[in-house]
């Protein structure tokens, strides 16, 4: 990943030529554009990143807690299925909004192709 964010800081200073041209030209507020985007796309990678790493810390611990129950107790521990449904619906909106804003993503990428760059006017 970070060679292509850095290929791409390296491509676009290449295109743009300066700072100025960022947000004097439609290449540049493309540009802008495309980053913001995709800096959207990261936030909502993370948030659903994290919800996944908690409900298997969350089912772990059950586990672990479920084998070492006492010999009176009531039933192995476990996670409410209501909690599972939930997650599962909210991770599924967040994959979908990722996809949307990857497709954004792409547009923004393919604009960029057609646009002429500051430098070639």
């Amino acid at each position: 990943m970070m060679v292509i964010v850095m290929t791409g800081i390296a491509q676009s200073w290449r295109q743009l030529g300066s700072l100025q041209a960022l947000g004097h030209t439609v290449y540049g507020r493309l540009l802008v554009g495309k980053v913001a985007v995709f800096l959207l796309l990261m936030g909502f990678a993370g948030y659903s990143r994290a919800l996944v790493r908690r409900k298997l810390t969350a089912r772990a611990f059950v586990s672990a807690a479920a084998s070492y129950q006492p010999a009176g107790a009531s039933g192995p521990a476990r996670l409410s299925d209501d909690a599972d449904t939930s997650s599962i619906w909210l991770l599924r909106r967040l994959v979908l909004a990722e996809m949307a804003i990857a497709l954004l993503v792409l547009a923004t990428t393919a604009l960029l192709g057609i646009t002429t760059p500051p430098w070639a006017t």
